[in-house]
């Protein structure tokens, strides 16, 4: 299994991938750079992951950045915030929430494992403005799928419920952190009678992490046609296989990924509101697995599977932007095929595209994505 650092925002990086949740110890192997900025050097390929835990003064950080005035970082996980802020039966006045105690003590509750409604339970933080939390991953820093798809939620809050999401634009800038709130703020860039565009950027302390923008159209009756079909090499989902980075809140199953394609059934095992902008929000959120695994299969090195005792690792990888066009959405709770392929690798960087099919044949969505993916030196 591959597990990098990202270097230049919050994507999902290779395929270590096991557990939302449990212990934080440090993981042997995982690599760690020594800056949230593109420009690193990437000079160490053994390193053991720290999880980057906060220092006091970001706190400070995080208010003169405009997130949040007047909010205390949540800071060193999800456990005891309250007594380490020293805000016990205190309440302290936020624009984003009536008490700063009630949302620390929600996101305390919540332990170590977050259910899928509770990462996407976005707190409304005045005009256009939204905080999330984070899940916690295996590889330390925040899963690229996760801001983008909360930013797309973000958006469409600040939509007229008749329109539908039909495609978003991410670029991933900085890494995110899981122990700190992410403040979603939203551009209304414009609204047409066919057409609804919005602009969202996420942040924390240490600056910008998501540039993303959205498109929302109002449901038009005209001709359809659907000129692709799925691969009919592909075997339909069967015994669910628990190998997947965020169980138990996605499962895969029929693992049919045969050389130059990653592909596999995904599907959420935790159901959420029926509407076209949750289902466009699920599959962002799971859009971001495969394409990284599909750049690894075109790399010349090609792509090696690993053991936890690994410590070694070929590549450094990131993803760089991530873009999702909605085309028939339908839940992300049934199976979903995730097909993905690369045209190839040049100056570091892989681009992945692929399809998201329902077991019916439906053309769900189509992802394309470029990945960061440099030999560890």
């Amino acid at each position: 299994m591959v597990e990098s650092a990202d270097p230049v925002g919050v994507g999902l990086v290779g395929d270590c991938r096991r557990s939302i949740g449990g212990d934080r110890k440090p993981i042997e192997g995982a690599i760690q750079t020594t800056d949230r900025d593109l420009g690193d050097s990437f000079a160490r390929s053994r390193v053991t992951h720290d999880r980057r835990r906060p220092d006091p003064s970001c706190r400070t950080l995080h208010r003169e950045a405009g997130l949040c005035p007047g909010r205390r970082r949540i800071a060193d996980g999800h456990h005891g915030q309250l007594e380490r802020l020293g805000l016990h039966g205190t309440s302290v006045a936020c624009p984003c929430s009536v008490a700063a105690t009630d949302h620390l003590a929600r996101v305390a509750a919540m332990g170590d494992e977050v259910s899928f409604e509770q990462l996407f339970d976005l707190t409304e933080c005045g005009d256009d403005r939204f905080e999330a939390i984070s899940a916690t991953y295996p590889w330390g820093q925040v899963y690229g799928g996760q801001v983008a798809a909360q930013g797309l939620l973000a958006a469409g809050r600040t939509v007229d419920p008749a329109f539908e999401p039909h495609s978003l634009h991410a670029y991933f800038v900085r890494i995110g952190t899981w122990d700190e709130p992410i403040i979603y703020d939203v551009d209304r860039i414009r609204d047409g009678r066919s057409f609804i565009t919005r602009r969202v950027l996420a942040r924390q302390s240490h600056g910008v992490i998501l540039n993303l923008s959205a498109s929302f159209q109002r449901p038009e009756t005209e001709p359809e046609i659907q000129r692709i079909v799925r691969p009919e090499d592909v075997p339909d989902p069967g015994t669910v296989e628990m190998d997947s980075w965020i169980e138990p809140m996605i499962e895969r199953s029929g693992a049919a990924s045969a050389m130059p394609n990653a592909r596999t059934w995904i599907r959420l095992t935790e159901h959420y509101l029926d509407t076209p902008l949750m289902h466009a929000v699920a599959h962002t959120f799971t859009s971001d697995d495969l394409p990284t695994e599909a750049v690894e299969y075109a790399h010349p090195h090609g792509r090696i599977e690993y053991t936890e005792t690994d410590t070694e690792r070929p590549y450094f990888g990131a993803s760089l932007d991530h873009a999702v066009w909605f085309h028939h959405l339908r839940p992300a709770t049934d199976w979903t095929l995730h097909d993905f392929r690369s045209s190839g690798v040049r100056g570091g960087r892989g681009h992945a595209s692929g399809e998201l099919w329902s077991t019916d044949g439906i053309h769900v969505a189509t992802v394309t994505q470029e990945v960061l993916l440099r030999v560890a030196r």
